[in-house]
């Protein structure tokens, strides 16, 4: 019996010592998220100052270019959350194209030159 209870304890202390080895390495993950999250903050910031643009506009053409841009938006909103700079990038510069005047400061190259720092 006591034997049994031995092993018992070396297993939990196998298992303790793995869980301890995975611990930095999960912690790793979650350090460039800040940075990632700044840019899609700005992204964020600028193409929904242009999207608003079309919140006045009464017309069914407005209305469904308010419809697919909110749409768009909220795919970017998502990708940014994942951690997919790239692909939110691309929405974003969509945006940027197609509000230019209002997103101004959103240059179509800005995603592509993140996603070759990581």
């Amino acid at each position: 019996m006591a034997f049994m209870s031995w092993r018992a304890l070396l297993l939990a202390g196998v298992a303790a010592l793995g869980l301890v080895q995975l611990t930095p390495w999960a912690g790793t993950g979650s350090q460039p998220k800040p940075a990632v999250s700044t840019n899609c903050e700005t992204w964020d910031r600028e193409a929904s100052q242009g999207i608003a643009t079309l919140i006045s506009d009464n017309s069914p053409a407005a209305e469904l270019r308010l419809d697919e841009a909110l749409l768009q938006l909220r795919r970017a909103r998502k990708n940014c959350r994942a951690g997919s700079i790239t692909l939110a990038g691309h929405d974003y510069t969509s945006l940027h194209q197609t509000f230019p005047v209002s997103t101004g400061s959103i240059q179509p190259a800005a995603p592509n030159s993140l996603s070759a720092g990581r």
